[in-house]
């Protein structure tokens, strides 16, 4: 296992001391390794729990759908903070992972018709997984171009006001390697690392998998994504 890198010394002020918050949480959350169980038990739990309390409509929808999302993109956030490299298409299992823990766990406790035949529980496991990995890898890119903002050597947090155009060629230059780094501010390269982590082969084919899935079940009537909502 790699070393935790330490960054030089953050600038003084509420800047400097947020930043050395974010930091030592990420330092914390690195060496407690990265997290295999909890990023694939506590969605599943979730989504399980949404799919039991889930009413109908309203509120009883809503609520527990949200808490499920957010519960998620907590976890895929958890992951990339942790996460020291190789194949980010990794970060795909996770989610393939819940959507088998929670349709098996779904078939054990419920007397559901709707899961009756293997091509119904692949049907289930494949939703539950484009649905979870949805909103999983997202927050997994995001959180590893945070975690390469904080641990990046200039301490430039804003430059001067430019226009959004001007703004949109800058981050653009970062991300295809030709700005000035060192100048560049933080917000400038959170997002050209986040644009550049999201358009890389495994990213793309990453998006690929999952909204390729998304529609074609869309395309297929749009069937509940819930066991037992059929």
């Amino acid at each position: 296992m790699s070393a935790v890198p330490t960054p030089p010394d953050a600038p003084t002020g509420t800047s400097g001391r947020s930043r050395r918050r974010i930091r030592n949480f990420i330092v914390r959350v690195r060496r407690a390794g990265v997290p295999h169980e909890e990023t694939v038990i506590i969605p599943a739990v979730a989504l399980y729990l949404a799919a039991v309390v889930a009413g109908p409509s309203g509120w009883q929808l809503w609520l527990p759908g949200s808490a499920f999302l957010l519960i998620v993109f907590i976890c895929g956030a958890w992951f990339g903070l942790a996460w020291r490299g190789g194949n980010p298409l990794v970060a795909l299992l996770r989610p393939l992972y819940s959507g088998v823990l929670v349709t098996v766990s779904w078939m054990a406790t419920h007397d559901d018709p709707s899961l009756n035949s293997k091509h119904a529980i692949v049907h289930s496991i494949l939703q539950l997984w484009f649905f979870t990995a949805a909103l999983f890898y997202p927050s997994f890119v995001l959180a590893g171009a945070i975690k390469d903002t904080v641990f990046r050597s200039p301490r430039i947090v804003s430059r001067k006001r430019r226009k959004f155009k001007q703004w949109i060629h800058d981050v653009w230059e970062l991300v295809r390697n030709r700005g000035d780094t060192e100048t560049a501010s933080n917000l400038d390269w959170l997002v050209s690392t986040f644009i550049r982590q999201s358009i890389n082969a495994p990213s793309l084919v990453a998006l690929c998998i999952i909204f390729g899935g998304i529609f074609t079940y869309i395309r297929g009537g749009l069937t509940p994504l819930l066991p037992g909502t059929h």
